[in-house]
């Protein structure tokens, strides 16, 4: 009877795993308890509670999700990246920062190097210059502006040298090829008056009336005080036809000292084209007078 029972008991427990595994329904481990037989006292496995409801929610499968916040989470690695990256551009930046003060350091010292350098040179040449050295003088003042380009110095002094030889090329004859030095040297000084009068009295020699009245007046423009153009402008304006601004420098010649013949003869040209013919005899009448 003892063997029967518990040849009965096995066939019970062994009924109830197989009706679990023919049913399809996953069963948890913690869902089998042992309990005594209820005719024999023997174990056999039954399933915790009456309606086998997941144990508490604990034990669930939600238990083992990760969450959102965890290290592993999406989240959490392009966070990782995004920190790693602010980095990374933080430090190059950092860098090109460094590299572009060093750069600012380098070029503060070659532009120190070369303002020293220009004034150097701008001293050489002014040397040069008052030793009557013009054509030595001018490559070494271009090459003190090549270094700063703002020297005014330099840029002063080579207007001067090329005037000087501009009056020099243009000679007695009032060669044309002057004009190219004076016309730099008025560029880099548009207040060079030398350098414009003698443009006017290039213009006057080689036959161009009306270039050689407006460089000439551009020059007096910058020194009225510049006496010795006077009468020249008034012959050009008289040859022009223009009677009051070519007396008008007559008589500021005049007043400045230039009571020559020249002046004369040019007053007696004056009121010859007018038709004021009592004038030109007085005129004339001082001209023997004076000789």
């Amino acid at each position: 009877m003892i063997r029967q029972r518990k040849f009965t008991n096995v066939l019970a427990a062994m009924f109830a795993v197989f009706s679990i595994l023919v049913s399809g329904l996953p069963v948890k481990a913690n869902e089998l308890v042992p309990s005594e037989d209820l005719t024999g006292g023997a174990s056999a496995f039954v399933f915790r509670g009456s309606s086998k409801r997941p144990q508490a929610a604990g034990a669930s499968a939600a238990a083992f999700t990760v969450s959102g916040g965890s290290a592993g989470s999406p989240a959490a690695r392009r966070a990782r990246i995004n920190a790693q990256l602010a980095a990374a551009r933080k430090r190059k930046a950092d860098a090109a920062r460094a590299r572009a003060a060093e750069i600012a350091r380098i070029r503060a010292r070659e532009r120190a190097q070369k303002l020293r350098l220009s004034n150097t040179l701008t001293t050489r040449a002014e040397a040069l210059m008052a030793d009557g050295k013009i054509d030595e003088s001018i490559p070494v003042f271009r090459e003190a502006i090549k270094n700063n380009p703002k020297n005014n110095d330099a840029i002063s002094g080579l207007s001067e040298a090329l005037t000087a030889k501009g009056i020099e090329v243009a000679g007695e004859s009032g060669n044309q090829a002057a004009i190219v030095y004076l016309d730099e040297a008025v560029k880099l000084d548009p207040k060079n008056e030398v350098a414009l009068a003698k443009i006017g009295d290039v213009h006057d020699s080689n036959g161009r009336n009306s270039e050689a009245i407006t460089f000439w007046e551009k020059a007096l423009a910058v020194d009225p005080e510049m006496s010795s153009i006077y009468l020249p402008l008034g012959l050009a304006y008289l040859e022009d036809g223009k009677y009051v601004e070519a007396e008008s420098y007559i008589d500021r010649a005049e007043k400045a000292g230039y009571s020559n013949n020249e002046m004369r003869m040019a007053r007696i040209s004056l009121f010859s084209s007018q038709g004021r013919h009592s004038e030109v005899l007085a005129a004339l009448e001082w001209i023997d007078n004076y000789e």
